[in-house]
């Protein structure tokens, strides 16, 4: 018998902990973070969807070093600080921030770059 993940979230103006299995957010769980807001939608208690942004920056993990003189449409591997590998243009770089389409997984554009 396989034993179901839960994941544990809160409620941001009560604080309440909500317990929701982890395959009603399916896939995307590689992308929660600490403070992201997500609508869930329950029916009689129980979770039955949680609505993602089209769209989030991550940060690229590593990657090949960036090349400049390489033609646009060259795209090189890069893995992200959640251990998803995406293609990203050449002159993305370890440490950088993006955007990342969640529907196609595909690099949109630089991201805004995080402060610490």
């Amino acid at each position: 018998m396989q034993r179901r993940r839960q994941l544990f979230l809160h409620e941001p103006q009560s604080y309440e902990q909500v317990e929701v299995c982890a395959a009603v957010i399916g896939e995307q769980t590689k992308f929660l973070d600490t403070g992201m807001r997500i609508p869930v939608e329950f029916v009689e208690g129980q979770a039955i969807s949680a609505v993602f942004p089209d769209c989030i920056e991550m940060t690229v993990a590593e990657t090949a070093p960036p090349s400049h003189g390489q033609v646009d449409s060259t795209w090189k591997s890069a893995r992200l600080i959640n251990d998803v590998e995406i293609m990203v243009p050449p002159f993305v770089k370890s440490g950088d921030v993006i955007r990342l389409s969640l529907s196609a997984m595909k690099y949109m554009e630089r991201g805004k770059a995080k402060s610490g």
